[in-house]
């Protein structure tokens, strides 16, 4: 901003970078877990995905998390790779440093760096000094930010408390929130917006049930209505990915092949799951907003999808074809896709914030 003058356009030319470093990790990240033909396919498809390029032109902070998420994962297999301590602290610094940009990236990713920690270095004096690199480097922003938010606070009507119960576990809403369809509601209702904290709550409400004076949402949870926002989240959460992916989804499908399979030793594939399923499962379970959230694991996606290209393509040529049709088809959807016409909420949730 102290360059640019413009607050948008920092944010874009932050994001444009973000971009650029992520696909650079990307191809170094697979190269490491495979060899470089997988490294290659692998940051051409990041490059060219339609999450990847929507989100570097916007003025949000999903691609500069992208670049921290791949970043960590980068050093965090170096250092399990090569069992190397000064490896294991620089992921840790890393992961931290992201959590400064978008904290979702120290809490999805935080299994896998115990994971890492574990698998790194045998002795617990290392690990300790990894755990202290994390806290250290957390306490450095959060302490400052802290004071910002204290400070903003003081200002408003309600509690920072309340204001995240409102923004986050329950909040207003006008529409209904289980399915594609029309507004269904006369005036906006609090609602859970978190379904498994509303199955919860309604599961409590059966034994011991609300009082008269509870909130409208506690005394209207529904076990029905939370399984239903499960469904609905995670056919959101896979249309998605289906979206950031592009066809290589078809690719991340086939890398549970047998044929594929077989190339991810326990530890690639320990070192995977660690890194994609636990913000998949949040997703799915609880909140999935912008669909930019997934760049967080956009580039382990693409590094299973270059190696099934890799493995089921033998000849370098096809190789180079199918790499090059995947990244023209992403290229010609991020160009000339339009919001359908007549479908607000629709559009809203196949394109958030971009409909």
């Amino acid at each position: 901003y102290y360059f640019a003058g413009d607050v948008n356009l920092a944010f874009v030319v932050v994001n444009v970078l973000s971009t650029g470093v992520a696909t650079a990790l990307t191809y170094l990240l697979a190269r490491e877990l495979f060899d470089r033909r997988a490294g290659w396919i692998a940051a051409i498809l990041y490059a060219t995905s339609l999450d990847a390029s929507y989100f570097a032109e916007v003025a949000l902070s999903y691609a500069a998390e992208g670049a921290f998420a791949t970043a960590a994962a980068l050093t965090g297999w170096l250092s399990v790779k090569r069992r190397s301590f000064g490896w294991l602290l620089a992921h840790s610094a890393v992961l931290a440093v992201g959590g400064s940009v978008r904290q979702t990236t120290l809490a999805f990713l935080l299994p896998l760096w115990l994971w890492v920690v574990w698998r790194s270095v045998p002795r617990w004096w290392q690990r300790a000094c990894a755990l202290l690199v994390l806290a250290v480097v957390v306490w450095l922003w959060s302490v400052p930010n802290a004071r910002r938010l204290a400070k903003y606070w003081d200002q408003s009507d309600i509690s920072y408390f309340q204001s995240v119960y409102k923004l986050q576990v329950a909040m207003d809403q006008y529409y209904d929130s289980t399915r594609f369809g029309t507004v269904t509601y006369e005036q906006s209702q609090p609602r859970f917006h978190w379904p498994l904290v509303e199955l919860g709550v309604a599961l409590w409400n059966e034994v011991h049930p609300p009082s008269a004076d509870a909130p409208r949402e506690v005394r209207i949870a529904s076990v029905t209505n939370a399984l239903r926002m499960i469904e609905y989240q995670t056919a959101k959460l896979l249309l998605y990915a289906g979206l950031a992916a592009g066809l290589a989804s078809v690719f991340v499908l086939l890398a549970f092949l047998k044929r594929v399979r077989r190339t991810f030793d326990a530890e690639r594939g320990i070192f995977l799951a660690l890194w994609v399923l636990p913000a998949a499962l949040f997703f799915a379970l609880n909140h999935l907003g912008a669909w930019g959230y997934l760049l967080i694991f956009l580039a382990a996606l693409t590094t299973m999808a270059a190696q099934s290209i890799v493995v089921l393509f033998a000849n370098r040529r096809a190789q180079v074809l199918v790499t090059g049709a995947l990244a023209l088809a992403n290229v010609l959807v991020f160009l000339f896709m339009r919001p359908l016409p007549g479908r607000p909420l629709l559009n809203i949730a196949v394109l958030q914030y971009g409909a």
